[in-house]
């Protein structure tokens, strides 16, 4: 089975104990606990691998009775996901909350969500246009690579999440191994987000409505996509955005915001 690109392993497939040890084993050298406390089935490292076998691995997350797909899951450069983003400051808030429940979106209710950037130790990400983070998300965690945009634009890059173990400590634990590592913590963004998803275009876009401090609120329009779709899929969130009324679209991070003059 495949979907938006990616080769999607079914729940129940028998081959899926095979992939999941050989990507992770690959990885790592032996199954994180995280992995085989939540996935039972992975447990048992395949010990017919080969060197040539661990490098065309690039990647060890996987579809395996998830309830909640992952934003990047692949087996090569080509097949990552790409993040079609774009942004807008937010002027109207009742005006474009009514609008997203016209078209069929419901606003969830707010929730916090803490960044922090890391600067990498030897090159620059402000040049690079790359970004590391770990993120908080109430008990949930999650460490996040964005590569370089890819047009003039939107923010579209490819995006790498995956989960980490849940509660502050584990987050603190990560950060404490990133600087051991030489990463330097950079700054921490702090917002309260609400997410909708509207139907457009044969897209299902995904809409956060953001308040950062210091900076205001903001909305964000964003589909996940394989590279080839990249074009349909821009067009999409460009006009689904003028639909909004949306206007001067802001390239920029909230990161690089905080961090510029004002």
């Amino acid at each position: 089975m495949e979907e938006g690109g990616q080769t999607l392993i079914p729940k129940g497939d028998p081959t899926c104990e095979h992939v999941l040890s050989r990507e992770i084993s690959c990885h790592f050298g032996s199954i994180p606990l995280i992995l085989t406390e939540k996935y039972p089935q992975i447990v048992s490292p395949q010990p017919d691998l080969s060197t040539d076998d661990c490098r065309k691995t690039t990647v060890f997350v996987a579809y395996v009775e998830s309830e909640q797909r992952p934003k990047h899951v692949a087996s090569g450069e080509d097949e990552m996901d790409y993040e079609v983003e774009m942004k807008f400051p937010v002027q109207d808030i009742a005006a474009l909350e009514s609008e997203i429940s016209r078209l069929g979106g419901v606003l969830s209710q707010p929730h916090q969500e803490i960044d922090l950037y890391f600067a990498h130790p030897s090159r620059d990400f402000r040049q690079t246009d790359e970004a590391l983070r770990i993120r908080r998300k109430g008990k949930a965690n999650f460490v996040t690579y964005k590569g370089p945009k890819i047009d003039a634009v939107t923010k579209t890059r490819q995006e790498i999440e995956l989960p980490l173990s849940e509660g502050d400590s584990a987050a603190d634990h990560w950060a404490d191994l990133f600087q051991s590592l030489g990463f330097v913590p950079v700054r921490e963004v702090a917002k309260s987000r609400r997410k909708a998803f509207v139907d457009w275009q044969g897209h299902r876009v995904e809409m956060s409505l953001d308040y950062v401090a210091e900076l205001g609120t903001f909305v964000e329009l964003e589909l996940v996509i394989a590279k080839e779709e990249f074009e349909p899929a821009k067009q999409c969130i460009i006009t689904l955005a003028k639909h909004l009324g949306l206007k001067a679209s802001e390239r920029r991070s909230y990161l690089e915001l905080l961090e510029s003059p004002r």
